[in-house]
């Protein structure tokens, strides 16, 4: 007989939920942050600029990176070397600020 086992469509369908579930995890932890970053951000707008204003906006930023890195690391499963190709495809808020100030 064969060591190689295959998969039931019952132990397909388990494993397809907890993938689900893990996903799903993973999502809502994303949008969590990303709205108290959101309000966070709000907050800090209507403050008056100064060093540790910026400060704060960068905390904020870093937040916002991390819980989209995770999210893509853990929940989409994708490699280090996949996510740096993929933000280096994207365009970044830098670039746009260059471009609309010419």
């Amino acid at each position: 007989m064969s060591a190689v086992r295959t998969m039931t469509a019952l132990e397909e369908v388990k494993s397809l939920r907890r993938q689900n579930r893990e996903l799903k995890r993973f999502l809502l932890n994303l949008t969590t942050i990303t709205a108290d970053c959101i309000n966070a951000l709000d907050l800090e707008m209507n403050k008056p600029p100064s060093r540790e204003h910026g400060r704060r906006i960068a905390a904020i930023n870093n937040m916002l990176q991390y819980a989209n890195d995770s999210a893509m690391h853990f929940g989409l499963k994708m490699g280090f070397p996949a996510m740096r190709r993929l933000k280096e495809r994207l365009p970044s808020v830098k670039s746009q600020h260059v471009e609309s100030e010419r």
